[in-house]
Formats: C-alpha cells, sequence, structure tokens
C-alpha cells in the first residue's frame, strides 16, 4: 500500500508542476484514503508517516485534511509536525487563520526554530501575518530576526512597495 501512496504522490507533484490540479471532490477523496492510511500504520515504523502528513497538507484544503493536520501540529512527532509545516500554505494546501494561530503557539513554545517563524506565519495566513513582518522590520534590532523576516516578505508577498521596509535598513 505504501508504494500506491508513493506513486499518487508523485503523479500529484506532476500534475502540480505542470498547473493541472485536482478537482475538490478528488482532493477530498485523497485527504480521507490518506488519513485512514495515516491511522492504520500507528504500529508500522518503516512507514513515513511524515510524507503522508506532507502530502496532506500539500493537497488537502479541504474540511478533512485540516483538523487533521491541525491534531498533528497539536501532538505529533516532531518529524511529523516538520513535514505539516513545511508544506503550509502551498497552492491548493492547507493555510487560514487557525494554521496562523497554531504556528504562533508553537513559536511561543519554542517548538518553531526562530528564523522560521517568519515564513511559517506568512505561509500560514498571508494577511494575518504581513501587518506583524513589517512592524518586526521597522523595529527589531536582531541582526538575523531582520534577515529571515526580510526574506519571508520577500518570498511570500512578492510586492516591490514592502522593499522600503527593508532598504533603508540595511547597513544596519
Amino acid at each position: 500500500a505504501l508504494e500506491v501512496v508513493v506513486l499518487v504522490l508523485q503523479k500529484l507533484m506532476f500534475a502540480y508542476n505542470k498547473d493541472n490540479f485536482p478537482t475538490d471532490e478528488n482532493k477530498q477523496k485523497l485527504s480521507l484514503g490518506l488519513i485512514k492510511f495515516y491511522e492504520r500504520t500507528v504500529l508500522l515504523r518503516s512507514t513515513p508517516r511524515d510524507q503522508i502528513v506532507e502530502a496532506l497538507t500539500k493537497y488537502g484544503d479541504n474540511q478533512y485534511a485540516k483538523p487533521f493536520i491541525l491534531s498533528v501540529l497539536d501532538g505529533s512527532s516532531g518529524d511529523e509536525q516538520n513535514a505539516a509545516l513545511r508544506m503550509l500554505g502551498a497552492p491548493g494546501g492547507v493555510s487560514g487563520p487557525e494554521f496562523y494561530d497554531k504556528v504562533k503557539l508553537l513559536a511561543g513554545k519554542r517548538k518553531i526554530k526562530s528564523q522560521a517563524i517568519p515564513t511559517f506565519l506568512a505561509r500560514a495566513s498571508k494577511e494575518m501575518a504581513l501587518p506583524g513582518l513589517i512592524e518586526d522590520l521597522k523595529t527589531t534590532k536582531d541582526k538575523e530576526n531582520f534577515i529571515y523576516t526580510a526574506w519571508a516578505l520577500q518570498d511570500n508577498y512578492r510586492d516591490p512597495a514592502n522593499y522600503r521596509y527593508i532598504v533603508p535598513r540595511i547597513k544596519e
């Protein structure tokens, strides 16, 4: 069964690269199937459950995958949490205010590396993250925080107007 999952995920990746996205109905079917497979593999150590989580996060913007991914972020292994965080905000993937709040919570508990926080917040909810990113760019005295926040702003918003928060402070 694992080989089938890997094959499906490869085909999805190729389809996404060609801008051929699955329908909402197919995403729901995929999410339900992956969740069932994940639940059946609880005792199997050889199953790459983090890959299942990654696929659900990347392809599962639906009512089945979202609560599942939130529960993974709440208490699964570090590998599974990292897999979900890596795929937050992918086109067609999970994102939204509930994920923004979850990333803030995990950041507050220091379960996310500080340099990744700006990017994960922006991927979780661009609208909610933007004011905080801009505020950090205006006020932070921490060089590393400034760099990672600037990268998150550049990579996730791609608006040249946002460079006005970055360029004047580069020499600092």
